[in-house]
């Protein structure tokens, strides 16, 4: 019962936090598996099920970004996630690697998660 008190808790701070009080069920399930371990946008579609695309969308919600357009940072209303470029060669795409911020780590550790 215990870690159901402290998911009940975190979806409580996420939606007391959040702007507009709205948090991607997908955005959650994200941020749970990455507390886990680092995990990359393909690790997170293969355990979700989801497809990389909405991964990417729900992972931004959470995460600042550049806004080459703007010339700008874009910073989101609950900064829970960090993207960190990886290149595993010179040859090939870069991914990304999801990691929890300072704020993600805390937040879990208030509800009791972590």
């Amino acid at each position: 019962m215990k870690n159901l008190s402290s998911l009940a808790r975190l979806l409580s701070y996420l939606r007391a936090n959040s702007k507009g009080g709205q948090v991607s069920a997908l955005g959650i399930e994200c941020l749970l598996y990455v507390a886990q371990a680092p995990k990359t946008f393909r690790e997170l579609s293969e355990l979700t099920g989801a497809p990389k695309a909405q991964i990417s969308r729900a992972v931004l919600a959470m995460t600042p970004r550049w806004d080459s357009k703007k010339e700008e940072l874009i910073e989101p209303h609950l900064h829970l996630l960090n993207r960190d470029k990886k290149r595993l060669s010179l040859v090939g795409a870069p991914f990304y690697k999801v990691t929890l911020s300072k704020g993600g780590k805390h937040l879990l550790r208030e509800a009791g998660l972590i």
